[in-house]
């Protein structure tokens, strides 16, 4: 049986998960997300994956996608859900989840994700009249400026080498 290990003030390693050791978020809790209030437990799996993305630590990062991919994964068949609360809810979860990628420096995946609200044809598609376009716009535009960098860094790195 795995023990609990401390991590750091807020965050510890216990049976393969990252666990909050702090109280949940007193800032905006019910306006936050509203739409993930009747779900106590997804409610807390999103209040943790925030708090731990929020964290400046890789560790944070690395907690948050656990999190956030279990709550995809589980609620798949809830994308093409007609409720508004709920589509909100896993855009939100899917731009929380490529902004870790982004952080953490992986960008391919940062792509698929952000790839599944941005692109015609997917369930989770939204338009410039969506409540949370400037949010997709904001993470787009971090992943499109973190791509280039990236492209820019191996063009150099090609061309020191040649030398």
């Amino acid at each position: 049986m795995l023990s609990k290990h401390e991590i750091c003030d807020d965050v510890a390693f216990e049976g393969g998960l990252f666990i909050s050791n702090k109280y949940p978020r007193e800032v905006g809790t019910e306006s936050h997300l509203p739409d993930l209030k009747n779900s106590t437990e997804l409610f807390k799996k999103y209040q943790l994956a925030l708090e731990l993305s929020d964290n400046k630590i890789y560790l944070g990062n690395e907690g948050a996608v656990q999190i956030l991919k279990s709550i995809i994964s589980n609620n798949e068949k809830l994308e093409h859900s007609l409720d508004s609360g709920i589509h909100s809810t896993l855009i939100k979860v899917h731009l929380l989840l490529s902004n870790c990628y982004i952080k953490m420096n992986h960008l391919d995946k940062a792509q698929d994700i952000i790839d599944r609200v941005w692109k015609k044809g997917s369930p989770l598609t939204i338009t410039y009249t969506h409540t949370l376009f400037g949010n997709l716009s904001d993470v787009y535009s971090l992943l499109q400026e973190k791509l280039c960098n990236s492209i820019q860094l191996k063009s150099l790195y090609k061309f020191y080498v040649s030398y």
